[in-house]
């Protein structure tokens, strides 16, 4: 016998350790390319991970679908996606938005709607669950900068997109 705590987190570590499957889940039968499955798996065992990809790799949609995935499978959990401006740091939100319009993704919009959506001048924001199973994850961006606009913003989880175009005392004073 086990009580629904533990259930719901007996099935998040399932789903999470088969990020295909979950994927094909949420959307009602689209598929991940099988390298897409190895970084979001990485991402998901691993504290710091770098990904270097050509360009047109994916690696933005690949971020956005372990974040999305990352933040239903751990309920309360905020993820920060910095980049050098917004509307770089948006992108991730933005492809989130896109996946969960996809026509048969019925059950991922159980967990996100439009109304889930926020944006302000500074921070784009997603917020991602009912509060049924737990309290709502957020996953939200802000754009670097200097690093002024972010102190202050705490998060679990933090995805740097493109940051080889952060300037490395601001990974090591601000984010770190």
């Amino acid at each position: 016998d086990i009580n629904q705590a533990e259930a719901t987190e007996m099935v998040s570590r399932l789903l999470i350790s088969r990020p295909g499957l979950l994927y094909n889940i949420l959307t009602g039968g689209e598929n991940l390319f099988s390298y897409q499955i190895a970084k979001i798996a990485l991402l998901t065992k691993r504290d710091f991970t770098l990904d270097i990809s050509s360009r047109g790799g994916a690696k933005t949609y690949t971020a956005a679908v372990f974040a999305l995935m990352y933040a239903i499978t751990h309920p309360g959990i905020k993820i920060l996606v910095l980049g050098p401006t917004l509307r770089q740091a948006k992108t991730l939100l933005n492809y989130i938005m896109d996946i969960s319009k996809k026509p048969n993704a019925y059950l991922l919009r159980q967990f996100l709607t439009e109304k889930n959506y926020k944006k302000d001048p500074d921070r784009y924001s997603i917020k991602v669950g009912t509060g049924t199973f737990g309290p709502e994850s957020e996953i939200f961006a802000m754009a670097l900068g200097d690093g002024k606009k972010i102190r202050g913003a705490r998060a679990q989880v933090i995805i740097l997109d493109e940051a080889f175009a952060i300037p490395q005392n601001i990974i090591d004073e601000v984010i770190g």
